[in-house]
């Protein structure tokens, strides 16, 4: 029987502070790669912590299981520590667990904390959960199994291996529950992996064509000696043409294709970071199982090997074995030898550029020493130095730029002719801004003002200025600089422009409610008026049919009005559909005509009406929406009747091909070209003295122009004072908008 290994270690402990013991009982024996990977974690948790020093216990219960060898081990554990102190205790796997709940209380403190790892099925333990924590060990089976079934799509069969040890069949009872929470039901076999020979002969006549190995639990012997599981399963597996997979990283290499895979590793690190929690804070640290974590992993390499798709590996999955690209491998290094090498050439580069610079400049060093500063201080604007004295005037590219010049020296602006540059009424200014700072006055010379440039256009700029030497409290020297400020001013216009519309908006709104209120309450007196008289008066046939057609006429002016509000509120708010259909547009006219006449009548006016159609047919069909366009005819014929007291209107349309063009005509008063600019937009209305007399809520052109642009057209007006206006509508003939109707600007050829 190997002896049990201790492993002692102390680093700079405190003299003041004893260490703290743990011990560390696995359950199987040294060199075992789970057992090796818990120890490794709890080691590394517990070193760099100082005050701890750890013993490791290894039962090895793999290969020996015999009831009097584990009573020895009882006996050897309570004589070997009687007389140590053991602060906390670390149960890795199923059988070291077991151990100390039978016998741990008899060799250590029955109040020693204890921490466990790797142990299954925790939930049929009865122990203390006050005293005991740890980290409940579970298989991610579905992780594993997803796996296999989306790296191979074809996937019909699992080959399922286990064996006959505690963890074996724990594993085989939870696989079998869980594979039948698969979305994508497959069917399994079990092989026993207790048999080396019998396991063997059965994977060397298994078809591995659909197939996939899960491997559980594989320890079996070999010529009666105990095999590890990824020794035995290499050589059992070597020339099996079957993609494998399991649950432990230990396996990882060129053995397994991968799996949602537990790390004994983070199970022994986070075992002992519990224990030492528990040592140092008895009342206050966990008390709750942690969950196991997992890392979904693949063997790159194998996966080639077994042609397996590239494609399939989960965007989430941990690779190994894929060879890096050289440009990734050596990224470090290639980053760090472009960036020297980007340095050194801008270097270079740099120390070119300045010997160059150096002897352009060299003998004109002294002369410019303190004007290269101030040139500095300026940076990106107009820089101007003036020499009294000398009456010298010095001064850099950016000058120049802003004067309309590409260089410096195709500028010539001195002290004798600088005025030439500036617009004649702002010379004044200029001067005595000039005149009051070198006097003393202001500690700056500051001005505003355009300036001509090249192309003999203005650029608006500001002008800054300091004197910087004197003789004799004299100025000799005065720098400053030039700054373009068109933007600013632009935007100062701009924003005038906009307050002034926003006022106007404001002014246009209030006439228009005034005007509005004026307009629905005209009908309303009227209404209620003539009500009241039906109502208290007894009247003649004659008398009560006059006020009837008096209240009917004004109940239909003031349904307009209303009709108009509504419109315009559906325009603004974007809700206004357009229904566009195949309709006989003769025939609409033909009703216009109709509603024309009638309207005339009403308003008891002597003018024609004459309706022009170009088709001779009595169909001709027209793509549109028919209500829309009978609205905005309607609009134009009744403007038309309401300013035309002689003469008469005339409405035609003419097929232009890919478009038609609706003229209404009339002989009235006219409009100014003033006018002409607003009686399109909303609340306006023209304000020659005689349109004022007339009625009107000043949305009927604004509706019309909308309406028109909604139908995917164009409206113009052609008019002069007291000879009559013209209104023409342009309106696309498909179904599609019109692309030149945007340049048909005028409509001289329709008077």
């Amino acid at each position: 029987m190997r002896l049990p290994v201790l492993v002692f270690f102390i680093l700079t402990i405190p003299i003041s502070l004893p260490a703290k013991d743990i011990l560390l009982l696995n359950s199987y024996h040294t060199g075992f790669k789970w057992t090796e990977g818990i120890t490794t974690g709890v080691l590394e948790a517990a070193i760099p912590k100082e005050e701890y020093r750890v013993f490791v216990e290894y039962m090895d219960y793999k290969r020996f299981q015999h009831k009097d060898y584990f009573y020895e081990l009882s006996t050897l554990y309570k004589y070997k520590y009687g007389d140590t102190q053991i602060d906390g205790i670390i149960c890795a796997d199923n059988y070291a667990f077991d151990f100390f709940l039978v016998n741990g209380d008899n060799i250590w403190n029955n109040q020693i904390p204890v921490s466990i790892c790797g142990v299954n099925n925790i939930e049929t333990y009865e122990y203390d959960h006050q005293r005991i924590t740890g980290i409940k060990e579970t298989i991610d089976f579905l992780g594993t199994l997803k796996l296999a079934q989306q790296l191979q799509p074809d996937l019909d069969t699992f080959i399922v291996i286990s064996d006959n040890t505690l963890s074996g069949n724990i594993f085989l009872n939870q696989f079998q529950n869980k594979i039948k929470q698969l979305s994508k039901p497959t069917s399994y076999i079990i092989y026993d992996g207790s048999d080396y020979d019998a396991l063997k002969t059965k994977l060397e006549n298994t078809n591995p064509k659909n197939k996939a190995i899960i491997l559980l639990s594989l320890y079996s012997h070999k010529n009666n000696i105990p095999m590890e599981m990824i020794d035995i399963g290499k050589e059992l597996t070597h020339n099996l043409n079957i993609p494998i997979y399991s649950f432990w990283n230990f396996l990882l290499g060129d053995f397994i294709v991968g799996g949602s895979l537990l790390s004994p590793y983070d199970q022994g690190y986070q075992a002992a970071n519990l224990i030492i929690d528990q040592i140092n804070n008895p009342q206050n640290s966990q008390r709750e199982l942690l969950p196991s974590t997992y890392d979904l992993t693949v063997d790159f390499k194998l996966i080639q090997n077994l042609q397996l798709d590239e494609s399939k590996i989960p965007s989430n999955a941990i690779i190994i074995n894929k060879e890096t690209p050289f440009y990734i491998r050596f990224k470090q290094e290639l980053i760090f030898f472009l960036s020297t090498l980007i340095v050194l050439v801008s270097i270079i580069m740099f120390l070119i550029n300045n010997i160059i610079k150096r002897k352009k400049t060299e003998l004109k060093l002294i002369e410019s020493e303190k004007r290269l500063e101030l040139a500095i201080n300026s940076a990106n604007e107009g820089l101007w130095d003036i020499l009294l004295p000398e009456r010298k005037t010095i001064y850099n590219k950016n000058l120049a730029n802003l004067f309309g010049y590409k260089h410096e020296h195709e500028l010539d602006i001195s002290v004798y002719n600088w005025r030439s540059y500036f617009p004649q009424e702002e010379l004044l200014q200029i001067k005595e801004a000039f005149l009051i700072h070198t006097k003393g006055i202001t500690p700056y010379f500051k001005i505003e003002t355009p300036i001509f440039q090249k192309d003999g256009t203005l650029r608006h700029v500001a002008l800054h200025g300091k004197v910087t030497e004197r003789i004799d409290s004299k100025p000799s020297r005065i720098t400053g600089v030039i700054m373009d400020i068109s933007a600013q001013k632009e935007f100062e216009t701009q924003l005038k422009i906009a307050k002034d519309k926003a006022e106007e908006s404001d002014r246009l709104k209030s006439s228009f409610l005034a005007n509005m209120s004026h307009e629905i309450r005209t009908p309303m007196n009227a209404i209620l008026g003539f009500s009241d008289i039906l109502m208290s008066q007894e009247l003649s046939a004659k008398e009560m049919g006059s006020y009837l057609l008096q209240i009917k006429n004004s109940g239909e002016n003031l349904l307009n009005i209303i009709n108009d509000i509504v419109d315009i509120s559906k325009i603004e708010s974007g809700q206004l559909t357009i229904r566009k259909e195949k309709f006989n547009l003769n025939e609409l006219l033909n009703n216009i005509e109709s509603s024309t006449r009638v309207l005339i009548k009403t308003k008891n006016k002597s003018i024609s009406a004459k309706f022009i159609k170009e088709s001779v047919n009595e169909t001709f069909l027209f793509y549109c929406d028919p209500f829309r366009l009978e609205q905005i005819l309607l609009n134009l014929i009744s403007n038309a009747v309401k300013f035309t007291q002689k003469g008469g209107i005339v409405v035609q349309y003419a097929n232009h091909n890919t478009y038609l063009k609706f003229t209404v005509k009339d002989t009235g008063e006219g409009i100014s070209e003033k006018d002409q600019e607003i009686i399109f937009e909303r609340f306006r209305q023209a304000e020659n003295s005689s349109r004022k007399l007339l009625s009107g809520t000043g949305l009927g052109l604004s509706i019309t122009k909308s309406l028109v642009e909604l139908l995917g057209g164009k409206i113009v007006v052609s008019s002069k004072v007291n000879k009559g206006s013209t209104f023409t509508v342009y309106l696309p003939t498909n179904k599609n908008l019109l692309t030149d109707i945007s340049s048909l600007n005028s409509c001289s050829s329709c008077n």
